[in-house]
């Protein structure tokens, strides 16, 4: 894999991806998952069905959950943490800072690039969910579905899913598949909460994507 012809995204479960590559320099774009908070075992499913439906139901039926967060009421498990998307909502032609119109516009770029570029998908899966037989199926049920849609679609691409806990634990006695597509990759990373509470160590997480972008410096 030529690491310079790639294209990274964070597929969430939740903002660690889009953090840490921001601080390697990767980060090119806002993108739609950056900063979304899901399920970890839901994050792909719920990605593979907005790009099968061309971001279709993004952005339907927002409303505010229990919890004052933003959510869509077709994915009411999914939610916008750090947006409020209604906030500006009644202003929506003439207000260009509007929330709803920027998600907007990052799900049509982040079509436009998986039509154009050769990505390098990331996400962050939990390894308590991993544990769990019934979430763990579903994800790499999802992980299987997703890679089949973007064939479907052409997109070239690479998938690195990061499994990670808090403290350290045994990658080899996760559920996880005996065998995992060419393109897929698994590695293991455990958020150090004492050098940062929500993404850990910034130099333990970019070791691991210089095994696939060994051109980024790492200050």
């Amino acid at each position: 894999m030529k690491d310079n012809q790639f294209y990274p995204i964070s597929l969430g479960h939740n903002c660690i991806p889009a953090h840490h590559l921001s601080v390697l320099g990767l980060r090119k774009q806002s993108l739609p998952f950056d900063w979304l908070l899901s399920p970890s075992y839901l994050a792909i499913d719920y990605a593979t069905e907005l790009i099968n439906t061309n971001f279709k139901d993004f952005l339907t039926d927002l409303k505010y959950n229990e919890q004052n967060i933003v959510i869509s009421g077709k994915y009411p498990e999914v939610k916008f943490w750090h947006h409020d998307l209604l906030k500006k909502k009644s202003n929506l032609e003439q207000c260009e800072d509007n929330y709803i119109l920027t998600f907007q516009r990052r799900a049509k770029r982040f079509l436009e690039i998986i039509t154009h570029e050769n990505i390098f998908f990331i996400n962050v899966f939990q390894n308590r969910h991993a544990n769990l037989k019934k979430e763990a199926k579903f994800f790499w049920g999802s992980v299987d579905n997703f890679a089949q849609v973007l064939r479907q679609k052409n997109v070239k691409f690479q998938l690195l899913i990061i499994i990670y806990d808090n403290i350290d634990f045994d990658f080899d006695k996760i559920v996880k598949p005996i065998n995992l597509p060419a393109n897929v990759h698994l590695r293991q990373f455990i958020r150090d909460t004492n050098i940062n509470q929500y993404f850990g160590c910034e130099k333990a997480f970019g070791k691991i994507i210089q095994e696939f972008f060994p051109y980024i410096n790492q200050a």
